[in-house]
This record gives C-alpha cells, sequence and structure tokens, in this order.
C-alpha cells in the first residue's frame, strides 16, 4: 500500500515539489527543518483547545456552560506550556523549567494566552451555532480510503488497510494481499447532521495569521476528500461542507527593520488601554488600532480589570475580555465561518483520481532518487 494524505498531496502542487520531498518523502519519512527554540502555537494546539468543548457538546447535547468549558480549555492551554517549556529546554533557550529567558517567558505566555483566547472566541460566536442547529456525528475519526485497490477487495473503505490483526482475518486486508492500491488518509475535525434537514456536512477547521480566502485548489481537494471520508464514516452520503477560520494574527516586532522582539498581533494578546483618570474618567478598553492621546497597546494579561471578578469569579484576564468586554461582531470576525458549501458530487471521482496519480508519481519519482541520488535536481524540481 502507498499511504497518502491532503496535506502531503497538497505540499507538492501549492509550493512546490522540493517541499514536499523534504518535508514528506526524504528517506520515506521527510526530515525536519531546525525548530524553533520555543513554538509558536500551531493549529495543533488550537485544536486540542476546541475538541474538548466539542466533544462536551457531544456527549450531552447541551451547551457547555462557562464553569465547565474553563475548565475544558485550561487543560489544553497547560498541555501547550508544557509543551513548549520542553522546547525551550531541548534546544538550550532555558536552563531549566523553573528558570527562563524574558523572552522565552513572554513568548509562552502571549502564546497560551492566544490560544485561551481563540478556543473563547470559538466557544462564544460559533458553538451556540453548533449546539442549536446540529447533532455533532464524529470528532477527528480516520478513515482509510483506498484507491486503485488491485488486490479484488475494491475501493474505498471495503476491507482494512491496518497491518496488525481485524477481525476476519487476514483476507480482509489490502495490504496482507499485496495490494498496490492508494491508502488515502482522511481525518475530518467534525462530521454534523443538520436537525432540521438530516443533511451531514463535514467541518474543517483552519487557523491563518491573517483573514484569509482558502485557494480554489486547496479548496476544492479538501471538500472532495472531506466529503469522501464524512460519507464513509456515516455510512451514507455528506452533502455539505463547512470552513471555520480561526484567525490568530501575524507575530511581527514593533520596529520598521524588523530586528525586534516580535509579537502576536491579536486582540486576545494585545489590548489597547486608556488608564482611568479619577475623578474625569475610567480605564476604558477596545481591540481596535487607534492613535488617540493617552491609548497604548498593553499585553492582556497585565492588565487588571476592575470588573474582572464580579463578572464570573475566577476568570482569567483573556476570559474576561473575550466574553465580557469585547463586541460580539469583533470576537466573530475572529472565528469565521464559511458554508455550507454543496459538495461538488460530480468532481469527486475526478479529485480522487489525481490523487491516486499524483502518489504513484512520487513513488516512482523516489525510486528514481533512490538509484539516483545526484539526479535529484533532474527528478525533483524547484518552484
Amino acid at each position: 500500500m502507498i499511504l497518502v494524505d491532503r496535506t502531503r498531496h497538497l505540499a507538492g502542487l501549492q509550493f512546490c515539489p522540493r517541499a514536499r520531498y523534504w518535508e514528506y518523502e526524504y528517506e520515506g519519512v521527510g526530515g525536519q527543518g531546525k525548530a524553533l527554540s520555543i513554538p509558536p502555537a500551531t493549529g495543533k494546539a488550537f485544536h486540542r483547545a476546541i475538541e474538548p468543548l466539542l466533544k462536551a457538546l457531544k456527549e450531552t447535547g447541551e451547551f457547555p456552560p462557562r464553569l465547565q468549558a474553563r475548565g475544558l480549555i485550561l487543560v489544553a492551554v497547560q498541555e501547550y506550556q508544557k509543551e513548549a517549556s520542553a522546547a525551550g529546554l531541548r534546544n538550550g533557550q532555558t536552563a531549566d523549567s523553573e528558570h527562563v529567558s524574558e523572552e522565552a517567558a513572554w513568548l509562552i505566555t502571549e502564546q497560551s494566552t492566544l490560544v485561551e483566547g481563540l478556543a473563547w472566541a470559538f466557544w462564544r460566536s460559533l458553538l451556540p451555532f453548533l449546539s442549536r442547529e446540529f447533532e455533532i456525528v464524529a470528532i477527528e475519526q480516520e478513515v482509510n480510503y483506498v484507491l486503485g485497490c488491485d488486490c479484488g477487495l475494491g475501493d474505498g473503505t471495503v476491507g482494512e488497510v491496518a497491518w496488525e490483526d481485524v477481525e476476519g482475518g487476514a483476507d480482509l486486508q489490502h495490504e496482507h494481499r499485496q495490494c498496490s492500491g492508494v491508502a488515502l488518509m482522511i481525518r475530518p475535525d467534525l462530521i454534523t447532521r443538520q436537525l432540521s434537514s438530516g443533511a451531514v456536512a463535514v467541518w474543517d477547521f483552519k487557523t491563518s495569521a491573517s483573514d484569509w480566502q482558502p485557494k480554489e485548489m486547496d479548496h476544492l481537494v479538501q471538500l472532495a476528500i472531506g466529503v469522501t471520508g464524512a460519507g464513509e464514516v456515516v455510512g451514507e452520503p455528506c452533502t455539505q461542507h463547512y470552513l471555520v477560520g480561526l484567525h490568530k494574527g501575524q507575530r511581527k516586532s514593533d520596529d520598521r527593520e524588523g530586528k525586534g522582539m516580535k509579537r502576536q498581533r491579536s486582540p486576545f494578546c494585545q489590548v489597547y488601554y486608556k488608564p482611568a483618570d479619577p475623578p474625569y474618567g475610567e480605564a476604558e478598553y477596545q481591540a481596535a488600532y487607534t492613535r488617540r492621546k493617552g491609548w497604548g497597546r498593553v499585553p492582556v494579561w497585565e492588565i487588571e480589570f476592575p470588573e474582572q471578578d464580579k463578572e464570573e469569579a475566577g476568570s482569567s484576564a483573556v476570559e474576561h475580555w473575550v466574553l465580557d468586554l469585547m463586541g460580539a461582531e469583533e470576537v466573530a470576525s475572529k472565528c469565521s465561518l464559511n458554508g455550507p458549501t454543496q459538495a461538488p458530487v460530480h468532481l469527486i471521482p475526478r479529485i480522487l483520481k489525481e490523487v491516486e496519480a499524483e502518489t504513484r508519481y512520487w513513488k516512482d519519482v523516489m525510486a528514481a532518487v533512490v538509484e539516483d541520488p545526484e539526479g535529484l535536481d533532474t527528478y525533483v524540481r524547484r518552484s
């Protein structure tokens, strides 16, 4: 069997073939670039914060209350903090877990705040819609979809791709039957059923540094693969696709040369703040940029909000900011929803054929590189 997934497939088409080679194909597993001392929060960290909220909704069918959501989100934040601290230790940026550099401590706190802020934005803006309109069917349930089967079991999810023993014995394993098909590994972020119509939909969550719009090719491939996987999980056609954009903002320095310390330009991390001026006025806060006199940009976690514990006892600064002070439209703009998009049923077979063909092409390319390592520039072009 030849294994492939959506990310690997798109890597060589969106960027350049050499990118796919180094990241996924080199020596059969792909290479690891030099890691940042402490990695900024990635899509994995955000998924980890949102997934337990979805699971809570799936288990009870009810919107998880704020106190329950807080506990779930904080677990994900703490996991990111542990991973970030461990990365700093491995790369020599921190002497030990209790003595970190000022820059490392800032980055960990900033990115933890970002993860928490985006999770609260999702809880406030999109999770209520999900709880009202949909039944959650599955969350990140993986399925292997076989393309180009030649062992007799057939394409799709007939039989098992797995190498370990499965119910029914080895005769139901493509690998045991020496199948040379392509195993497309699909893991939809979320599968739902609309309460009013019964329509099955697949949801993809995408983190980005800006309020992006997906590229047409990326969107079509993502849609086709997601719809295929969701249909196999549910056992009936999946007809709709939703794309959730989690907009985390860019990380850049304040100076024009870009040499200063980078900061996350997100309203979940930085607040525009005007201190109180008794008896003339109370403190003011806003998410949008301003150059008005007396205003400045301040990290959320450094602000002592006067009403923080009065609104909801035990809430963190970023929780209070996102839920009690930010405007609903401001929060929703950072957690956007695209869809529903109707599944292009007529295009899906062609797209899956293209995935199979591209995967087999790469198998031939890697065989040629193994035979002739000096011919890498010939076989794997640069963009």
